[in-house]
């Protein structure tokens, strides 16, 4: 059979095709399936009685379906009038979770990491500067210690107690025959009325003086109990007039009935009799409870000193005082009283008051104690007094009594002149003199 004819034939009975301007889709499926039938046919009719079927051709022309036509755009629609809009602010995409729990691992590892970090520069890299350290005396041993400081040592020697220096021994106020010393450590100084009552009970010489002196001491001082620990170790009491700081000396006077304390004072001050029975008391070194003999003290007298007294019940014990000349004497007998009395007027050198110039020359000449007063104008009266004896000079002291210039009156100034000379011609060296009154006249 022949394939060509066949096509031709296919094609001249085939439809026109519709121009491209009607829109449609056209399948091959109906031409196929007729032309296979018109195929069929013909081979029945040129072979007869089961003549084997011929195959279709291999190939046959595909006819792709026709694309549609695009339409024409559409006009353009006229442009509405545009209404105010609010601005719509975009919002930030919230994160993801797996991505915020990536970050916050990340700043933990961050934090961990950067405190491993810091702690390990601290303890390993960290410049550290030395601590501040001062050197102390501790146990006898110079050791350092830390902080600011003063240093107290350099080596073990500086730490090692020093010897105490003896202390100078305070003049006595009273001729003495001995003296005694009770040493005590500072801090135990409520020992101290034992250590008299013990000093009490021994044996001494009749009617002398025995001097007390009372030393404490401790590794490192030692020194002699001024007047106001004197008073507060003894559990008495002075008034306020009565300066602590003063000297003093403390005695033992020995009589037919025993030791009796006393206190000499260098002082002119007097004692308040409303307190001074309780106040003093303490000195009489008795245990028992004493009562006086009357409630108020009592007048005597004794080489023309006043004396205030008043005895347990009797005057071999009792608390007497007296002013000698510039000095505040307590006893704790009558007949002890009088014996200081009797020592201290032997020291004391009688004052002539002169009446005149010439007088006081002579008393100069001998620098004897003499006193003088000089009215050298109505509004200028001048008073010297003579001390004594002072580096092979003669020391006298001088002041104005009466001055034109206020501030010149009872300004004192103390001078040694050389007492081979007349008093005149003496006063005329001041190289030795100073004073108050020594600076306005000089101009100091």
């Amino acid at each position: 059979m022949d394939i060509k004819k066949e096509a031709t034939q296919f094609n001249k009975e085939a439809k026109p095709v519709k121009p491209a301007g009607e829109s449609f889709i056209r399948t091959m499926a109906k031409d196929m399936a007729a032309l296979e039938r018109k195929a069929l046919a013909a081979r029945a009719k040129e072979v007869p009685g089961g003549a084997k079927k011929v195959a279709p051709p291999a190939s046959l022309p595909v006819l792709e379906p026709a694309k549609k036509p695009e339409r024409p755009p559409k006009p353009p629609k006229p442009p509405k009038s545009l209404k105010p809009t609010k601005a719509i602010i975009p919002k930030a995409p919230l994160p993801k979770p797996r991505l915020k729990f990536a970050l916050i691992g990340l700043g933990i590892v961050i934090v961990i990491g950067g405190a491993g970090g810091f702690l390990y520069w601290w303890n390993y890299l960290r410049p550290i500067p030395p601590a501040a350290t001062h050197y102390e005396c501790r146990d006898l041993q110079c050791v350092s210690i830390e902080g600011e400081g003063e240093d107290r040592c350099q080596t073990n020697e500086d730490c090692q107690p020093v010897a105490p220096v003896e202390p100078i021994v305070p003049d006595s106020l009273i001729a003495v025959d001995e003296t005694e010393t009770i040493e005590l450590t500072i801090g135990q100084e409520s020992l101290l009325v034992d250590k008299l009552k013990s000093a009490a009970a021994r044996e001494q010489p009749l009617n002398t003086f025995k001097r007390i002196l009372v030393k404490l001491v401790n590794q490192t001082d030692k020194h002699y109990a001024d007047l106001g620990v004197l008073i507060s170790s003894l559990g008495a009491s002075l008034p306020e007039n009565v300066s602590l700081e003063e000297n003093y000396t403390l005695f033992f006077y020995s009589q037919l009935e025993g030791n009796r304390l006393g206190l000499v004072i260098d002082t002119e001050e007097n004692l308040n009799e409303e307190t001074i029975v309780d106040d003093l008391k303490p000195l009489l070194l008795k245990d028992e409870t004493l009562a006086p003999f009357t409630k108020e003290f009592q007048d005597n007298a004794y080489q023309d000193i006043a004396i205030r007294y008043i005895n347990f019940p009797n005057p071999d014990l009792s608390i007497d005082y007296a002013v000698v000349g510039d000095k505040l004497v307590i006893a704790t007998s009558r007949e002890s009283m009088y014996a200081v009395i009797d020592a201290l007027l032997k020291d004391i050198e009688i004052i002539t008051p002169c009446d005149g110039m010439d007088c006081f020359n002579d008393k100069f000449a001998q620098c004897k104690p003499a006193i003088v007063t000089s009215k050298l104008t109505d509004t200028i009266i001048y008073y010297y007094e003579i001390i004594g004896s002072k580096d092979n000079l003669c020391e006298v002291k001088s002041k104005f009594i009466a001055n034109p210039n206020p501030d010149w009156v009872e300004k004192e100034m103390i001078c040694q002149y050389d007492n081979s000379k007349d008093f005149e011609t003496a006063i005329q060296d001041m190289s030795n003199c100073q004073g108050p009154l020594y600076d306005l006249m000089t101009g100091n």
